[in-house]
Formats: C-alpha cells, sequence, structure tokens
C-alpha cells in the first residue's frame, strides 16, 4: 500500500492511539455534584492535557461516566505518559470511587468495547 493511502486510512506508521475510561462516584451524588465533577475532568484531566474526550453516562448504572480518549489535534496519538497522567488525576480525585484506563489502542480500527469490569480499581 502506498505511503499516501496509508496515511489517507490512518494505517501503519500513521496509526493514531487513544484509550478508554471510566470513572464512578458515590452513589448520593446529587445531579449537579455529578455535573460539578465532569466539568473538573474535563477541564483539569483531559483540556490541560491536550486531549479530546467522547464520553456518556452508562445507562445501566447511573454513577458512571465512561470515554474514549484522544490527542486534540487533527493527528496525532495520546502518550503513555498522558494516560498516566489522566489515570492519576482520577485516583486522586476523592469523589471518584473506583476508575479504569485501558491500554492504548487504534483510535480509527479498534474494538471500543465497554466492558471493562475486571479493569475497575477502587479507592
Amino acid at each position: 500500500m502506498k505511503k499516501r493511502l496509508r496515511k489517507k486510512l490512518r494505517l501503519g506508521e500513521f496509526k493514531e492511539l487513544g484509550f478508554l475510561l471510566g470513572y464512578r462516584y458515590a452513589e448520593d451524588k446529587s445531579e449537579p455534584d455529578r455535573y460539578e465533577l465532569l466539568e473538573r475532568f474535563l477541564e483539569k484531566a483531559i483540556e490541560d492535557n491536550g486531549l479530546l474526550c467522547i464520553g456518556f453516562p452508562k445507562e445501566s448504572q447511573q454513577n458512571q461516566f465512561e470515554a474514549f480518549v484522544m490527542v486534540d489535534e487533527s493527528r496525532g496519538s495520546v502518550g503513555d505518559e498522558q494516560r498516566q497522567t489522566v489515570a492519576q488525576w482520577m485516583k486522586s480525585e476523592a469523589e471518584i470511587s473506583a476508575w479504569y484506563v485501558s491500554p492504548l489502542m487504534d483510535a480509527w480500527y479498534s474494538d471500543f468495547n465497554t466492558d471493562h469490569e475486571a479493569d475497575w480499581q477502587t479507592k
């Protein structure tokens, strides 16, 4: 496959990496408290590290948020240092009771299965 096509398809040396994450907070948190935690997460863990995330609350569990994280550029990959920084932020946040961060994965062609029950870490 020609280099131009690999670049267009984001394959080979042009592969872009990201990761999945999730966090849980105490079930007794009010909606405004959950929103405030989400705002802090987006500002401190994501935007301050040059990242973007596509997130969603888990329908079956109201106290859970999950997202896919990638770089805030038109092209590029998340580094392991950025991934560790986000994980450390979640670990240090008092309102988060459990979290997970997946290994780096292909942002375009991975299986984005969000069933990570075995990967959750608790405080």
